[in-house]
């Protein structure tokens, strides 16, 4: 219980620096800091919505890591949330859903496609719109 504590704790205080504080370093020593410190000196003291996107995300990301403590306790912040992604029918569930839906004009065709293998391409679980729809539709606003 007190882990979980920590650990909200700590999520709780990265939520705050992102909303309101500045980018911090990675603190724990693990084997990835060197490659964090690295990419992370030039952001570091700056805020969140004024680095580049992605490299936000996987620093967000990884101190998700940090905060949770996961490789001290080896317990996946993200499992619950993988679970349904890494059973064995997943894709090809997926896959059977939306090919007797395509439309038939081939522009569309190629649209729908190309949204389905974004969607599908979902590394952070960032976006899951999708998910609470159970359907994988474009979203043209976030174009």
């Amino acid at each position: 219980m007190a882990d979980n504590e920590t650990a909200r704790g700590a999520l709780e205080d990265l939520y705050l620096e992102i909303t309101t504080g500045k980018i911090r370093g990675q603190c724990e020593e693990r084997e990835d800091k060197f490659f964090w410190d690295a990419s992370a000196h030039e952001h570091i003291g700056r805020s969140w919505l004024d680095v580049p996107w992605y490299w936000a995300e996987s620093f967000f990301f990884r101190r998700v890591l940090e905060a949770t403590r996961y490789f001290e306790n080896g317990i996946d912040p993200y499992r619950l949330r993988k679970r349904g992604e890494l059973e064995p029918n997943a894709a090809p569930r997926a896959v059977a859903t939306l090919l007797p839906n395509l439309p038939r004009d081939s522009r569309a065709r190629l649209v729908a496609l190309m949204y389905a293998a974004l969607w599908g391409n979902r590394y952070d679980l960032s976006m899951d719109v999708a998910a609470l729809t159970a359907q994988a539709r474009p979203d043209e606003r976030a174009n």
